[in-house]
């Protein structure tokens, strides 16, 4: 805490701790479920009909926010299709899956075949051997568990062939409030601008891979009346105009409006076709593809959009700007420090062309950090101040601050400088974060949280 130049008070704080570790934050009241009257599950319903023992996986498992997709009990098997928005840690999730299959399961079943999908594409494959499971469970062993599974990429039309397909009830709505900041931070007419507003947040699932995002927000106190930077750049305004953006959207904004139609044509190629309102200032159409072998630390893809400005009041109108803007993308994770290289190269916003690069590490946590910088065929004086593109990012896992596991994240990210040059469409749901699951190497990095 100081007094400055006889006229300012000031005062800063630091908070420090070890996110990285899997256990990191405060712990959890949610402990594998031990399930009532199991004995009867096991040894009396569901020995008679694979039906009975379908239903209560279904029942069992919802209860668990897991949501079973489809089962099948083949030749001493259960095989079983999952998808799971709560646990960070899939092998957390498949832990837990199994610890209530084998409370329910009759004695004929010798193993869990278990498939995880998300937006109805198949991710991972895990076959766990039942005995195996039981044997280790009493001492956590799960390195020696780990030598008797199979970890593989399954067949994206497997389930299909499933005896037992529960119906989902669609459209279907997921929505929640919550208070939301838009920050300006530095510049010549103060240190920080923001405001703050209530936002909705909604998902509309209308097919299992067919859903619409949005974002809405209602303003409720800003101090934005001294913020008065206008923009100097000569490029085409595609992000150096967020001051008028900012005024002229504070008392209600609609951030996204987006559909995405995600497709899995075969086992390593995964797709998607989007739509609508993508970020604050840009809205088109357009689509990716992404190539990620199941078994490598890398992947390729390749992204293009047509997208038009939209107007400073950030509702349904747009501007006279267009343009076609489009990258191929390399990512690689090094197996060692975990570090992932990504580099995509191609047209950004303004039309300028050049190359990305982006460093980040995710821990065992969930917590994810990096930094990047950006370079394109502009000069440093049509760039501006900063001569190029950078910054630096971090995002947290809401759930070490609380007592229930959470697949949610609160980030933060800067750029010392906002200039036009290398700016990039920002589009909810990236292929390479929907698949994030689709890697036996991920598998793998959280096996030792599997019995949790």
């Amino acid at each position: 805490m100081g007094y400055i130049r006889n006229n300012t008070l000031n005062f800063g704080f630091s908070l420090s701790g070890n996110y990285s570790n899997r256990s990191t934050g405060i712990s959890k009241k949610d402990p594998p479920q031990v399930i009532e009257n199991s004995r009867v599950y096991r040894e009396v319903v569901n020995a008679k009909e694979a039906e009975f023992l379908y239903k209560s996986s279904l029942k069992l498992l919802n209860d668990n926010k897991i949501f079973l997709q489809t089962a099948n009990v083949r030749n001493n098997r259960y095989e079983l299709t999952f998808a799971q928005s709560k646990y960070i840690n899939t092998a957390q999730a498949v832990g837990r899956i199994v610890n209530i299959l084998d409370q329910i399961s009759p004695s004929v079943i010798e193993e869990f075949s278990l498939v995880g999908v998300n937006a109805d594409q198949s991710m991972f494959a895990v076959d766990i051997p039942r005995a195996d499971y039981t044997l280790y469970k009493k001492t956590k062993k799960t390195d020696a568990l780990l030598e008797s599974v199979k970890i593989y990429q399954p067949d994206p039309k497997q389930h299909l062939s499933h005896d037992y397909r529960p119906t989902t009830k669609l459209p279907l709505t997921i929505w929640k409030l919550s208070p939301a900041i838009r920050s300006q931070i530095g510049g010549p007419d103060g240190f920080y601008f923001g405001d703050i507003s209530i936002a909705f947040h909604a998902e509309t699932l209308l097919r299992k891979n067919f859903n619409i995002l949005s974002v809405a927000s209602v303003g409720l106190y800003n101090n934005f009346d001294d913020l008065k930077l206008a923009s100097d750049s000569v490029l085409p305004h595609v992000r150096t105009d967020i001051v008028q953006y900012l005024k002229n959207s504070e008392k209600s904004h609609i951030t996204r409006l987006q559909a995405n139609y995600f497709m899995n044509p075969y086992k390593s190629i995964y797709a998607k076709v989007s739509a609508g309102i993508f970020e604050p200032m840009f809205s088109g159409f357009g689509g990716e593809i992404l190539y990620k072998p199941f078994d490598m630390n890398y992947g390729i893809g390749l992204e293009l959009w047509k997208v038009r400005q939209r107007t400073f009041r950030q509702l349904f109108r747009s501007s006279d700007y267009s343009t076609l803007t489009g990258h191929m993308s390399f990512y690689y994770r090094e197996p060692n420090t975990r570090i992932l290289f990504h580099v995509k190269g191609g047209r950004f916003l303004a039309e300028d062309s050049g190359f990305s690069f982006n460093f980040s590490r995710e821990f065992k946590s969930g917590l994810n950090m990096g930094v990047f910088f950006s370079l394109t065929d502009i000069s440093k004086a049509e760039f501006g101040e900063g001569s190029f593109d950078k910054g630096f990012f971090f995002n947290i896992p809401i759930q070490v601050f609380f007592d229930q596991y959470s697949r949610g994240s609160s980030g933060f990210g800067l750029r010392p400088l906002t200039r036009d040059g290398a700016q990039a469409l920002v589009v909810a749901q990236p292929l390479w974060s929907t698949t994030h699951q689709a890697s036996s190497d991920q598998m793998i990095y959280g096996w030792n949280g599997f019995y949790d």
